[in-house]
């Protein structure tokens, strides 16, 4: 089971720094990576879409609707870091602040939700926000620009594949034809293998 201690302390073994035992250390390794924990962690999750961070919600519509341009206003969940999706996909919307904005009379979406239990990430997470965590951390602690980029670096790479890792599980979304694809090769093609 890991905990944010386990987190931190991959982090600063990254960096080439000792470890802490409590966060709450009177240090500057343990203040600083704790300073930095929450606004990396909420990056990293809401950079990709982490199986363990995906939620799906109706929401609650607001009695105040917009001032213009949109019929309704709808709750975001407090939890949301960002919207990926409504149920109807040819719904269209916005998000502002808080709200989601659209002309429907109600609203489903899936979204990416802040996790702040370690014990639900990944192992492809972890480690990815373990990097980010120490190339964010290595310039305050070693005042070293070279080893915060070396790290940021290994972060990109590792992060993509590891989304991508994470991403493949259940069944591929099936892709609509679209007016564009028709137009290219012909009215009402559905797929490509040669069916209409």
């Amino acid at each position: 089971m890991a905990s944010k201690v386990d987190i931190v302390n991959t982090s600063l073994a990254l960096i080439g720094a000792e470890s802490v035992i409590d966060l709450g250390e009177d240090n500057p390794r343990a203040k600083t990576m704790s300073r930095l924990y929450d606004d990396i962690r909420r990056e990293v999750i809401a950079e990709g879409e982490w199986s363990f961070s995906i939620k799906r919600a109706t929401l609650a519509k607001l009695a105040a609707a917009p001032v213009w341009g949109f019929g309704s206003a709808f709750q975001v969940p407090s939890d949301a870091l960002r919207i990926l999706e409504a149920e109807d996909q040819s719904v269209e919307w916005q998000r502002e602040a808080d709200q989601i904005v659209t002309d429907q009379s109600a609203m489903k979406v899936r979204y990416v939700a802040d996790i702040d239990d370690p014990n639900k990430y990944t192992p492809g997470f972890l480690i990815s926000f373990a990097y980010r965590l120490a190339s964010a951390g290595a310039y305050p602690l070693t005042n070293s620009a070279t080893l915060a980029k070396s790290l940021y670096d290994a972060y990109t790479v590792l992060v993509s594949s590891q989304r991508s890792v994470d991403s493949m599980q259940g069944t591929a979304k099936k892709f609509e034809s679209t007016e564009i694809i028709n137009a290219r090769f012909g009215t009402n093609i559905r797929d490509f293998s040669g069916t209409t």
